[in-house]
């Protein structure tokens, strides 16, 4: 019955549907239902975003290789950012008849293993996306061909691995965000990250005894220019550094419970408007702790401690720290205390304060890798 409705009405359905079901649909409606077909397609080249999962390369397989491009040839004039979650290299043969002239953004895991097979696949994403501005990979890395995307802006190596020739990074010059894991920092030198002329964020994951230097020369050589930085990962034994960057005004942590460290340097940073404190209660035994850590920065405009478990125990029903650390403040304090649990009420019942601002919104934030640390530059 679906043919009988008119365009409008059948892109709101269509929108509804997984990329699946949409597919299945116009195959099916190919020769019976131009109208839904069209439709389809109509609605296909208006989405910039695609993401093929490892299920909608096996839907390939099921309904024939003529299928497959048929659906690639109507995305390929307009889509922009193409995520391959488990992709063959036959796939990408396939394609290579293809142009995309728009596409920026690539995440890219090859299913098949083995070094040639990997190299000849980053020779087709090369071949087929030489415009690429951003790209993250789950496979195995070649540099010799890889350093061939020069317009990149933004590579996540996270989960890759080199082979036969370790990646540069210096030959991207237009980098503006990298993710590098153990095994490629051991093949660039932090000062040669550092002279990157774009570099906005560094996002690492070393081996422990890389990770002092690592962040020493860092700071070294950056640490004017670092606004936020954010842990995944231990960083007592780096505290330091990190006193010394005056410059800093956000400052995240993932499941810490270095408290004493976290002390002395929230003390230190003269700077300081965002503070977040993501499951890392123990930073937050109680109320009497939060309003201390507000009364040490007075530069601070926002504290986040959303996804810390509260309940009844947490609080001080005299109000007597809120009162002192808020009374004398130029502007509000804005409190994010988003999933903090079942007590959400209490929260709201006695967090009360002309200098305060409470929300229970979703606060967005840059996810960060289990043991990584992230940087970001002004």
């Amino acid at each position: 019955m679906m043919e009988i409705l008119n365009d409008d009405c059948q892109l709101l359905i269509i929108s509804y549907l997984d990329l699946i079901s949409q597919f299945r649909l116009w195959v099916a409606s190919k020769n019976f239902a131009p109208q839904i077909y069209n439709n389809l397609c109509y609605a296909w080249q208006r989405q910039p975003c695609h993401k093929l999962s490892h299920y909608m390369i096996e839907e390939f397989a099921t309904h024939g290789i003529q299928s497959e491009l048929d659906f690639i040839a109507i995305i390929s004039p307009t889509v922009r950012d193409l995520r391959l979650r488990v992709v063959y290299l036959r796939n990408l043969e396939r394609w290579r008849g293809l142009s995309f002239p728009l596409m920026e953004t690539l995440h890219f895991t090859l299913k098949e293993n083995g070094t040639t097979k990997h190299d000849r696949a980053l020779e087709l994403i090369v071949e087929l996306f030489p415009r690429l501005r951003s790209f993250k990979s789950a496979a195995s890395i070649n540099g010799q061909i890889i350093e061939k995307l020069t317009m990149l802006q933004s590579l996540d190596l996270m989960k890759s691995v080199p082979i036969n020739v370790g990646v540069s990074v210096t030959k991207f010059q237009q980098l503006e965000h990298l993710k590098l894991n153990e095994h490629f920092l051991s093949n660039n030198p932090t000062g040669s990250i550092m002279s990157l002329p774009k570099l906005r964020s560094l996002c690492f994951r070393p081996k422990w005894p890389q990770y002092e230097n690592i962040l020493k020369e860092i700071v070294e050589l950056r640490g004017q220019d670092i606004i936020h930085i954010a842990f995944c990962s231990e960083w007592g034994e780096l505290l330091g550094h990190l006193k010394q960057l005056k410059n800093l005004r956000q400052l995240t942590f993932y499941d810490s419970d270095e408290a004493n460290a976290f002390n002395s340097l929230i003390s230190s940073l003269p700077v300081l408007e965002q503070l977040n404190l993501i499951t890392s209660d123990a930073f937050l035994p109680n109320e009497i702790e939060l309003w201390r850590i507000v009364a040490t920065c007075s530069s601070l405009k926002i504290l986040n401690i959303s996804q810390i478990p509260i309940d009844y125990k947490f609080f001080d029903l005299r109000n007597s720290a809120m009162n002192r650390a808020l009374r004398n403040r130029s502007q509000p304090l804005t409190l994010h205390c988003c999933r903090s649990g079942e007590f959400e009420h209490l929260i709201a019942e006695n967090f009360r304060h002309p200098n305060l601002i409470l929300s229970f919104k979703d606060f967005k934030l840059d996810n960060i890798p289990y043991y990584c640390t992230k940087v970001y530059f002004a």
